[in-house]
């Protein structure tokens, strides 16, 4: 829901959910979630997986309240990140506009034994670049975290790069622009 993460507030939740009936597809939504009755809304809607993102890391209590209630098969962590001049990934919010001051490591230790099973994790400066994923990172987050379920984010050019993602061990990959662009098919 990219306008609802534009608007920090949901606005397509009655046709995400009407294509999630429709479709019979499991379907992982997000953007402008804020309260626990959107997730519950969404949830109940017949929703697979709600994904939260700079709720996570602007108010992580509150996050940490949608782990406990909902568990974490029922969420996903959306973790953008932009590398600092160390190399370290760093958070952003707000649609990559604020945020830094917490890297993707303290986010995560932070949620460590609240049930939180699945993260998305974007490398902004791959995204929509198609230069191929950030597989330092992934490695990382997998060395790191190995009972995450690890999707990667940003950079997908060529088929390749999803054995790439996949040999290291993600459990899945989002793919946007090199679909859009004609790059590879579903197929």
């Amino acid at each position: 829901d990219l306008d609802g993460a534009k608007a920090k507030e949901a606005q397509q939740t009655d046709l995400i959910i009407q294509i999630t009936k429709e479709s019979g597809l499991k379907v992982q939504t997000g953007g402008g979630i804020r309260t626990m009755g959107q997730v519950r809304n969404l949830l109940d809607g017949g929703i697979d997986r709600v994904i939260v993102g700079s709720l996570a890391v602007r108010e992580p209590e509150v996050v940490r309240s949608f782990l406990w209630e909902f568990g974490g098969a029922r969420l996903t962590l959306a973790l953008d990140v932009r590398l600092d001049k160390n190399g370290i990934p760093m958070a952003a919010t707000e649609g990559w506009t604020a945020g830094g001051d917490a890297s993707l490591w303290d986010i995560l230790d932070f949620y460590t034994g609240d049930d939180l099973q699945s993260i998305l994790c974007t490398d902004i400066g791959r995204d929509g670049m198609l230069t191929g994923p950030n597989l330092g990172i992934y490695k990382e987050i997998i060395k790191r975290y190995p009972k995450l379920e690890l999707q990667a984010s940003g950079g997908v050019a060529e088929l390749s790069d999803l054995t790439d993602v996949q040999e290291i061990g993600c459990d899945a990959v989002i793919i946007g622009k090199a679909l859009y662009e004609g790059r590879f098919t579903l197929s």
